[in-house]
């Protein structure tokens, strides 16, 4: 049996179509089309789920990250579902903050008499630029319900050294 019986025929004749219209542009699209077939083909069988094929929660995640700066304090809002407040580092180093930590899962499960067991770790870092004006003794981070949030006050030098400059129409 060849590979590209297992997709689809609309599937296979649009792959075809797109990819004699602009071959650079649409290969993408096909490799897009094989991979649901795929992905199709075992949420159609009785096996368990190859790993790269388990829910996208289960995944190590990408922290996603909200970053707001006023007069006051820099505060950096990340996501990191799925991992526990012991699992976070929070560090403050050279101008930089840095977010790091690990996710870690085990599953098992007995599906018509086999057991499966499922062990997954992962680790995630990001790194967030500071403003040179902050005071790093005051950093506070708090975590609740999957949402890390540092806020880093600035110096009270920084503050009273700002000046606003008006903009004049030319």
């Amino acid at each position: 049996m060849m590979i590209t019986n297992l997709i689809p025929k609309r599937m296979r004749e649009m792959a075809v179509r797109k990819t004699h219209d602009a071959p650079d542009a649409h290969l993408t699209d096909v490799l897009t089309n094989i991979n649901r077939a795929f992905d199709d083909f075992w949420r159609m069988s009785d096996m368990p789920l190859p790993s790269r094929l388990i829910d996208a929660a289960d995944a190590v995640p990408a922290i996603r990250l909200d970053v707001d700066e006023d007069d006051k304090q820099v505060k950096v809002t990340a996501e990191i579902p799925g991992v526990e407040e012991s699992d976070i580092d929070v560090s403050i180093t050279s101008g930089s903050l840095v977010i790091r930590g690990e996710k870690k899962i085990e599953r098992e499960s007995d599906a018509k008499g086999a057991v499966v067991r499922e062990r997954r770790y992962g680790a995630f870092e990001r790194v967030v630029p500071l403003p040179k004006d902050i005071d790093h003794a005051a950093a506070k981070a708090t975590f609740k319900n999957g949402v890390l949030t540092v806020v880093i006050p600035k110096t009270t030098d920084s503050r009273e050294k700002r000046k606003h400059v008006p903009v004049l129409s030319a």
